[in-house]
């Protein structure tokens, strides 16, 4: 005699059917939308630079990572679970770098440069952490080789203007070489979109260098300061790219 098997009753899929299909035609809506805040910040944020006003450069600096926030939101919802494995903690810990960014960016432009320099520091770190954990073991070594001299030209610059800030500045370049360095781990051993987040992670060190020279050795003239932003929002977009892509 056959055994008998109960039959369970289809429970649809929650990727699958109308909700999926209403949700895949929102999500473009939605990435127009944040792309449009993204633009729209920095926009105006250079009318703010352009004239002079404090309150316009405040109110609009968020708002391009907020948009990356929020993109990595919505980019990927099955990376919201409890579970903590490979494919899932790059996203985590871009959350975490996006967050720590955020902070960082109100502080500077408060003027409280070094609990500001302790978020971006506490961001390289977590950035550093996720393509670590994404280049599963490769160490790459020669690609820190152009990183370090590139960190050595900077410092030698740099030092003799730090007086007090010599420490914190030393290691702030210290963990943007090594985030730099495991961008490059990472895209040699993933490719693809992987490459995207090691030009930002370059990009980055080239925006934290433009800040230090404007600020301890010499006050950069013209459009120091629109450069240094728009080199700072293109790498954050680059490495948050570059995660969403891969994962």
């Amino acid at each position: 005699m056959p055994l008998l098997h109960p039959v369970l009753p289809h429970v649809p899929s929650p990727l699958n059917g109308p909700h999926h299909s209403l949700y895949a035609i929102l999500l473009p809506q939605r990435l127009v939308m944040l792309l449009l805040l993204f633009l729209g910040g920095i926009a105006a944020y250079m009318v703010g630079l352009a004239a002079e006003q404090p309150w316009l450069n405040l109110c609009a600096k968020p708002l391009p990572l907020m948009s990356l926030i929020m993109w990595v939101g919505n980019s990927r919802p099955r990376a919201h679970g409890t579970s903590f494995n490979c494919t899932r903690t790059p996203h985590a810990a871009l959350f975490a770098c996006l967050f720590a960014g955020l902070i960082g960016d109100m502080l500077l432009e408060t003027g409280y440069f070094v609990p500001g320099l302790i978020c971006f520091f506490l961001g390289h770190s977590l950035y550093a952490t996720a393509f670590t954990m994404a280049a599963k073991g490769n160490l790459a070594p020669l690609q820190i080789v152009p990183l370090l001299l590139f960190g050595s030209m900077v410092c030698g610059l740099l030092i003799p203007h730090l007086g007090d800030m010599l420490l914190p500045v030393a290691f702030y370049m210290i963990i943007s070489m090594v985030m730099a360095w495991r961008a490059a781990a990472w895209a040699q051993t993933r490719g693809r979109w992987a490459w995207l987040g090691a030009i930002g992670a370059i990009v980055f060190m080239l925006s934290d260098s433009m800040i230090a020279v404007n600020r301890f050795v010499n006050d950069l003239e013209g459009g120091a300061a629109a450069m240094i932003m728009l080199t700072y929002w293109a790498a954050q977009a680059m490495m948050t790219a570059s995660i969403v892509l891969e994962y």
